[in-house]
């Protein structure tokens, strides 16, 4: 009798279905007494069950269709008819007619309500009516008395079929598999080819889709055992090694396959589609081609151009392509079984979120799906949503998906495992592709949300951390180039400003790679803002005694810089515009002095040669109106400064917005001048040649001097005045009267200098923000390249190649070796505490507790300790694998130790195997080794059975190696690069 649940228990469907199956299989024990089959029948209703287990029902119809018209309406005969149209159903024919016909007319008066209700079962699930089936199959009952064995076996399998296809059609997976699995183990020993071959495929198919890959091989490899030579079964077990990821094992299995059966194609594009290492899309054509309709095989096309796609990184899908992919895997969404909705919408969405498409039909399946139930759903459908949202500019209706954080973060899901997709040839049941389009999808989302709030660089970030899991992602790469400074103003003030924000933005070193350049730029260009904002500053420059400081007091109309000194006591003098007169005097070692107005003279007169030195520069006030506030710079004569003073009159000179050049009528145009003044002009310099001393001339001599100067320097001088500046000089802080013999030079000055003031000192700041820019731009070309070199190269981590398996074996195997070793430091400490006495054998139980205790930490440490050195052994080889096995490992067997000292482990071997001691210490270890054996095999399989996660982490791991620096070079070339060539662009058009 069939066992009711336990006391307290519901019952379930599952429950009343089962049972049902176990009444229906107790007909096979129990054979009434009352129901006397006539003379004949017996024998016709075995030869119809045989044909129909065969997968012949049309054969046994016409079976019992040539029984004796005296037997033919009887009631068995007519149950028989039946389940011959249950066959023929189960094999895709549409028997509904004939089946209701039979229900009508085999009444339940004769062999009771059980049949009936088993084939009004078969006619409902025929129809759709799964609730309707399951229903019948519920409220069957047991009646022995009226079936005959022999049919009640086949009436049980029938049952676990017919409940696992509405089971199935109502989305109850656990159910559809139990109940396959229950017709596997009830199938009829007389079942032939088909109906084997029919649980075999279903069973399979569903055990794949749910991902339990052993029991699918297990059922494979069984029938293998029955026939060898079934194709059928041959042909799921390649599917089966390539769920695995054994391409190898998969296309073995196909050897024997001829390249034209069809069942080779398909079985080939699932191969490739779970494994890659071929295009998948010529062999989804040959498939397609057979019905270029069926959803199914569309799909098929749909994941082999999508697989395509992701095994090339150059391989850019069409847009008519890419729309048709998303419309076949919208058909097959559309057409998928209630149980397999989810898994098929989880897959379009995949596909949708990779190829930033979002039509309407996309849309409406996920607003449907999440409006009935958005916590059980996916979380590609919300980020799908929220992306949808935020491209129609509702932000506020996308804030519910974020958390609120600067910057915010897309509200996740756990992930809590499962099966992924419909089938194993699905991209989402890839972890690595679906964590990682997942992650590259949620910053992608964050940072669309930070861009409708007007945060740039936190979107900038996020955009980077987007492709670095996703480099293909094409949205993220369109916005990130978006991100390019906008359109800067004409205005120099405005280049320089916007120059050193983008300057300063830029890190030193971008994944160890140097960007030192760009931080040298960022100097020059605050140089160029603070140039721009002095007064003009002119240099006054020439040999040593050729008069400069004359010439700059009568330039300034005042005695300020000093006259008459030798040139190793001369000082490079600075004179500014300024209220007291005083002075401040630069040390070379940094300090600074401040002189009073009576001081200045004074202190610079009476400089000796070691004081001079000691000088990096004098500024002096000058309170005179002459020159405004212009700076005016008195340098001494170039052939009279040491090496340190030269060096820093270059740097003024390089400050300096214009250059006055004092020539000495009595010696000009020396080879020294020239090279320098050519190297001044070649620097944007405008160069005024003054030619001094010109009362030792004649008028003559004194024209033929200039013209000579201005034939030999004319593109260096934009004129060349003659003057005598102590003359000048005494004109100008005398009471004299007449013409000013300085006018010229006034007049050149203003002509060349003071009224292009402005104008030259853009240019030269514009000339000094397009060198900045130009270094600037090199060293981020050459960061973009070496990231990308990085990219190219990057492996991850990963050492010599060796498989996750391979790699896991032979961690797992030194780790066994490890843990069995511990046997030695258990016989070591058991003696030298004399818990073990060689020649006598255990002492007495029970130990002392603080022995007992001190034996567990010698155990639990020794223990971890061989953990450890397996692990450091595999870091060397692979860290991404190390990595993982620390992680899932380590804690564990820790928990796994102290559970074991802590239920006395560790005393209970050392008191039950202890006595080995009696033959030796070699005895004693072998005798705790074999206790310790199964601590290791249960840790060695704990590590093999890691092979998925460390695959996961070693291509997570190439991932970022490759996508990191290629995202960096992406973000420095679409926003730092660009930048600069914009703002060299508008730097140029101002120039011009």
């Amino acid at each position: 009798m069939a066992q009711e649940p336990p006391q307290g228990r519901k019952r379930t469907v599952g429950d009343a279905i089962g049972g049902f199956a176990r009444r229906v299989g107790e007909l096979l024990g129990e054979v009434s007494a009352q129901v006397v089959l006539p003379d004949g029948l017996k024998e016709g209703l075995e030869r119809a069950r045989l044909l129909r287990l065969s997968g012949a029902p049309d054969q046994a119809l016409g079976v019992l269709r040539a029984l004796p018209d005296a037997v033919s309406n009887h009631a068995m005969a007519r149950f028989s008819a039946g389940l011959c149209h249950v066959h023929d159903g189960l094999r895709g024919g549409k028997p509904l007619k004939a089946l209701l016909e039979i229900i009508d007319a085999i009444g339940d008066e004769e062999l009771g309500p059980a049949p009936q209700q088993l084939l009004r079962a078969a006619h409902a699930a025929f129809e759709g009516r799964h609730e309707a089936a399951l229903d019948d199959l519920r409220r069957a009952t047991r009646d022995a008395a009226r079936v005959v064995e022999g049919d009640g076996g086949e009436a049980r399998f029938l049952a676990h079929v017919l409940a696992a296809g509405s089971h199935f059609a109502l989305g109850h997976e656990d159910r559809t598999l139990r109940e396959l699995q229950k017709a596997r183990a009830h199938l009829p020993p007389e079942a032939g080819a088909h109906l084997r071959a029919m649980v075999l495929v279903r069973g399979v198919e569903h055990l794949l889709a749910a991902d339990l890959l052993d029991d699918a091989e297990l059922w494979v490899r069984e029938a293998l055992t029955l026939d060898e030579r079934d194709r059928e079964a041959t042909s799921l077990l390649a599917r089966v090694l390539a769920s695995k990821g054994d391409r190898d094992g998969a296309e073995a299995a196909l050897l024997g396959f001829d390249e034209d059966d069809p069942a080779y194609d398909r079985t080939r594009l699932f191969i490739a589609l779970c494994t890659g290492g071929v295009d998948p899309r010529p062999i989804a054509l040959r498939v397609l081609q057979r019905d270029p309709e069926d959803p199914a095989l569309r799909r098929l096309w749909a994941l082999a151009e999508l697989r395509h796609a992701a095994d090339d990184p150059a391989v850019e899908l069409e847009p008519t392509i890419a729309r048709e992919i998303i419309a076949s895997l919208v058909r097959a969404c559309e057409g998928a079984a209630k149980a397999a909705a989810d898994r098929y919408l989880h897959e379009l969405a995949h596909a949708a979120l990779r190829l930033e498409l979002f039509p309407d039909a996309v849309r409406s399946l996920v607003e449907t799906r999440l409006r009935s139930d958005a916590g059980t759903a996916p979380e590609e459908l919300r980020l799908i949503r929220a992306r949808v949202r935020l491209a129609a500019g509702d932000a506020s209706d996308a804030a519910g998906d974020f958390v609120a954080g600067v910057p915010p973060r897309f509200r996740g899901d756990a992930e809590l495992g499962g099966a992924y997709g419909p089938d194993p040839q699905s991209p989402v049941r890839n972890d690595d592709t679906r964590t990682a389009l997942r992650a590259a999808e949620r910053s992608l989302a964050v940072a669309e949300l930070c861009l409708a709030r007007n945060e740039a660089l936190a979107a900038q970030e996020l955009l980077v951390q987007a492709l670095v899991e996703w480099p293909a992602l094409p949205r993220a790469r369109a916005l990130l180039g978006e991100l390019v400074h906008p359109e800067h103003a004409a205005r120099l003030e405005d280049l320089l400003t916007s120059s050193t924000s983008l300057l300063a933005g830029v890190p030193t070193r971008v994944l160890g790679v140097s960007l030192e350049g760009v931080q040298t730029a960022m100097s020059m260009v605050i140089a160029a803002r603070e140039r721009l904002a002095r007064p003009l500053t002119i240099a006054i420059m020439g040999e040593f005694s050729a008069g400069k400081s004359t010439f700059v007091n009568a330039l300034l109309g005042e005695a300020v810089a000093p006259m008459g000194v030798l040139p190793t006591t001369t000082t490079i003098n600075v004179f500014r515009s300024g209220p007291s007169g005083g002075g401040r005097v630069h040390y070379r070692d940094g300090h600074i002095e401040t002189l009073a107005a009576d001081e200045v003279q004074p202190f610079l007169h009476g400089l000796d040669s070691t004081a001079a030195a000691a000088i990096r520069h004098v500024e002096i006030e000058r309170t005179g109106l002459r020159m405004g506030d212009t700076a005016v710079v008195d340098t001494p004569g170039l052939n009279a400064l040491d090496p340190f003073h030269e060096q820093v009159a270059r740097g003024f000179i390089d400050e300096a917005d214009a250059v006055v050049w004092l020539f000495s009528a009595t010696r000009s145009g020396a080879a020294s001048e020239v090279g320098m003044l050519a190297s001044l002009r070649a620097g944007g310099r405008q160069v005024l040649g003054v030619l001094n001393k010109v009362d030792t001339l004649e008028a003559d001599e004194q024209r033929e001097l200039a013209d000579y100067l201005r034939a030999q320097l004319g593109e260096v001088l934009v004129e060349v005045v003659p003057v005598r500046a102590r003359e000048a000089l005494e004109h100008r802080t005398g009471d004299r009267k007449g013409e000013d013999p300085f006018a010229a030079v006034e007049q050149s000055l203003e002509r060349n200098f003071m009224q292009r003031a402005r104008e030259l000192k853009r240019e030269l700041t514009t000339r000094r923000l397009r060198e900045a820019l130009a270094l600037a731009r090199g060293s981020v070309s050459d960061a973009i390249e070496a990231l990308t070199q990085r990219g190219v190269g990057a492996h991850g981590g990963m050492g010599d190649g060796v498989g996750a398996a391979v790699l896991l074996r032979r961690f797992a195997d030194a780790l066994g070796v490890g843990v069995l070793d511990v046997d030695d430091a258990l016989v070591r400490e058991g003696l030298s505490l004399g818990v073990l006495r060689t020649g006598k054998g255990v002492a007495k139980p029970p130990l002392d507790p603080q022995d007992a205790g001190y034996l567990g930490a010698c155990f639990r440490d020794a223990t971890l300790a061989a953990l450890r050195r397996a692990l450091l052994a595999l870091a060397q080889q692979d860290s991404a694998a190390s990595e993982v096995v620390d992680r899932e490992l380590s804690s564990w067997a820790q928990g796994q130790l102290e559970g074991l000292v802590i239920a006395g482990f560790v005393t209970r071997t050392m008191l039950e195997r202890g006595g080995a001691i009696v033959d030796g210490e070699a005895a004693a270890r072998a005798a705790f080794r074999d206790a310790l054996s199964p601590i290791a095999a249960a840790w060695s399989a704990r590590a093999e059975g890691l092979v998925h996660a460390v695959e996961r982490a070693r291509a997570r791991a190439r991932r970022w190696g490759r996508a990191a620096p290629q995202a960096e070079a992406l973000r420095l070339r679409a926003t730092v690069l660009s930048s600069i060539d914009a703002l060299a662009h508008a730097a140029h058009e101002v120039q011009a």
